[in-house]
């Protein structure tokens, strides 16, 4: 339909009407809705090149077309890029909108975000506090921007290891998101994955298990079994199925989220990486090395270019690797599996666990 409503435009106005660039932008949102990111980046970057030619680089407008492009080349792990891009938008909203307006706040939580997947955890959480204490202030505590503000900063929170105050913030962004938009909206099953994600951290397996299938089921239905968010849920349930000792059936959710996302994403998005490197780690554990070692292969090399040789899944990756390549070679008493807690790849998963929704003024989610 979309598609159909620009052609219409484009033939009744011309390539370059504010309308064309309108429905152009729609479009991009769309696919990337659905998952279709390289496709909804070429829009973008159509309707913003349109915009800054038609109506000025500072324009509300041009600068939301800012703000959907780097949300777009967040989604495809370009993070450095994505960054660069947001800082544009946040200091042209703050120019044009002032600091407090709730366009200017979106900026304010989308940065925040690319920071958190840089692993850039204090700056972070000092961007999604502004963001919270704004939109308290301009749309109220429980307006869903809000309720995003709150759900950003409780992951932030759970990365720099702060658990109890990561689960009580996030218990509000749950009670919200299910008073707001109801049980099965999938910003509500954000949260419900979140809630289970801190349970899981503080070793609560079971009931972080009963709620991530709770989620998982929620997004298939709602978003189908391949919609990233979906894929995120398998793989994320496949790390607690692990931890319990449940290989046989984590190794089947690792497979699935893997494959899905080498379709929808691509072989070496940061996210498709990280399936690759789960399911290394699960076979490593099993000592099926050598089908691990091609995995961590391929994984480590794949963070290094995506991510840059000093994040930390790069080197976690590649401590992981090294110390079972060690291990074959004769060099090393032990394989290496069990060397530190703090490179588990679930202890990593910055990338995954805040799933960007797309549209603009609001926030991603």
């Amino acid at each position: 339909m979309a598609v159909k409503n620009l052609v219409v435009i484009e033939e009744i106005e011309g390539k370059d009407h504010a309308d064309t660039l309108i429905g152009v932008s729609k479009l991009a949102l769309v696919l990337q809705y659905q998952g279709k990111y390289k496709e909804a980046e070429g829009l973008n970057q159509r309707a913003l090149k349109g915009r800054e030619k038609a109506l000025g680089i500072d324009h509300p407008q041009t600068l939301t077309s800012v703000s959907e492009l780097a949300s777009v080349l967040r989604d495809q792990g370009k993070y450095k890029e994505a960054e660069e891009i947001n800082r544009r938008a946040l200091k042209g909203k703050e120019k044009v909108l002032g600091i407090d307006h709730p366009d200017t706040l979106t900026s304010v939580s989308n940065l925040a975000l690319v920071l958190q997947d840089q692993g850039k955890y204090k700056e972070a959480e000092g961007m999604n506090r502004r963001a919270l204490k704004g939109s308290e202030k301009a749309l109220g505590t429980d307006h869903p921007d809000t309720l995003t503000s709150v759900s950003n900063l409780a992951l932030v929170l759970l990365y720099q290891g702060r658990y109890e105050a990561a689960e009580e913030i996030n218990r509000r962004a749950l009670k919200g998101r299910e008073k707001a938009l109801g049980t099965d909206h999938p910003d509500t099953l954000i949260s419900v994955s979140n809630q289970a994600l801190v349970l899981y951290y503080q070793g609560k397996y079971e009931a972080a298990e009963e709620i991530y299938r709770r989620a998982l089921k929620g997004n298939e239905e709602a978003l189908g079994a391949n919609h990233p968010n979906t894929l995120t849920s398998v793989n994320i349930l496949a790390l607690v199925l692990q931890d319990q000792g449940k290989y046989k059936a984590a190794e089947v959710m690792y497979r699935r989220a893997l494959k899905g996302r080498e379709k929808v994403l691509g072989i070496d998005h940061p996210h498709t990486l990280i399936s690759v490197y789960c399911l290394a780690y699960l076979l490593h554990h099993c000592h099926r090395y050598k089908e691990a070692i091609p995995l961590y292969q391929r994984a480590s090399s794949g963070f290094h270019g995506a991510l840059g040789p000093d994040h930390r899944e790069t080197r976690a990756c590649l401590k992981h690797h090294a110390s079972l390549k060690r291990f074959l070679d004769g060099e090393a008493p032990k394989d290496g599996i069990h060397e530190s807690t703090d490179t588990h790849p679930t202890r990593l998963y910055s990338q995954v666990l805040s799933p960007s929704r797309a549209g603009s003024p609001s926030k991603n989610r």
